[in-house]
């Protein structure tokens, strides 16, 4: 680690006191040494020299891309998903505001209750793999999804007029009530111009969804390079919560709601990798090497620190800023 005092942060401008952080790949052990900036200014940790070909940071085996399985549903559990979603977007009336609090959510619960949209608002899944999370909005009830992802092997179709394009985003078509990223942000090398399609690609009152793991937090201030959520060299840019608010503003969109959502495993791997391990290798390590009482700890320490939003990993809510939502209200009417 040491000072460089002349590189540009990418995402503010500064110039001055950043940190130089010197990581290897961890997921699978391959060669190679990567460098980050920690932006002195806005925290925002970048990638100073991005391979030529990320496409091979990104084999067929990667843990999205695999084939997602659509399995059919009986109607009455189909409907009565469908009755819980709605109960979750606050659309089941009198009796869905009883009977919410014993409904067990989904695990995307958190934040979609957030959004007010109904079962047939347009959901875009940008970076989604093979899009497992798009089956399982589909299962339980919201009718018109899409994803896309540039590295998957081949385009997917799945029944229910599902389809998951090998698309990049600046081929993108119409436009989308809700735009999804969860931990896709983070791999994208261009993103002020990435936020800036997606911005066009909202409906009036459109929302974007963007799950990342965050710098700053506790995890990088222990584990450092060691920090499993680093992932050297696909995570490009990993973001504080002011480096996003920065990006944001710069398109147009301000930070709404902001859910901290990390998980016990992250704090898990960030000790195997501490000890030399990898994340391909952490299945037996897990085992071999913590305790039940270990693992228990680690859940606790994930809870308080979402609690403290200290967490390493949340998800951000944007929505157009009121100078510009006003803009387009009066461009449309």
């Amino acid at each position: 680690m040491n000072q460089e005092q002349s590189v540009a942060c990418r995402i503010c401008g500064h110039t001055q006191g950043h940190r130089i952080h010197q990581a290897r790949e961890t997921m699978y052990g391959a060669d190679g040494t990567f460098f980050y900036l920690e932006c002195a200014a806005c925290g925002c940790l970048q990638l100073l020299d991005i391979p030529a070909d990320l496409g091979a940071f990104y084999p067929s085996d990667y843990c999205s891309f695999g084939r997602a399985k659509s399995k059919s549903i009986a109607s009455w559990r189909r409907w009565l998903k469908s009755l819980r979603t709605r109960m979750l977007l606050g659309q089941g009336g009198v009796a869905g505001r009883l009977l919410k609090p014993f409904i067990p959510l989904p695990p995307y619960g958190d934040w979609m209750q957030r959004l007010s949209m109904g079962l047939d608002a347009r959901i875009l899944d940008v970076g989604c793999g093979s899009g497992h999370l798009l089956l399982r909005l589909q299962k339980d009830g919201f009718s018109a999804l899409a994803g896309i992802d540039p590295y998957l092997p081949e385009r997917l179709e799945y029944p229910g007029a599902l389809v998951v394009n090998k698309q990049r985003i600046e081929a993108l078509d119409g436009v989308f009530d809700l735009i999804m990223l969860h931990h896709a942000f983070e791999h994208m090398d261009h993103p002020r111009e990435v936020l800036a399609t997606l911005v066009q690609r909202l409906a009036p009152g459109g929302k974007l969804l963007i799950r990342i793991p965050l710098a700053g937090s506790y995890a990088w201030r222990k584990y450092g390079v060691s920090w499993a959520n680093l992932d050297a060299p696909r995570h490009l840019f990993l973001h504080t919560p002011r480096s996003l608010s920065l990006l944001a503003a710069s398109v147009g969109l301000r930070i709404a709601t902001t859910l901290f959502d990390s998980q016990y495993k992250q704090i898990a791997l960030s000790e195997w990798i501490s000890l030399g391990g990898t994340m391909a290798n952490f299945d037996q390590g897990e085992k071999a090497y913590f305790t039940a009482k270990d693992l228990s700890g680690f859940k606790r320490l994930a809870r308080a620190l979402n609690a403290q939003r200290d967490g390493d990993c949340a998800a951000f809510i944007l929505e157009r800023s009121v100078s510009v939502a006003s803009c387009l209200t009066d461009r449309s009417s």
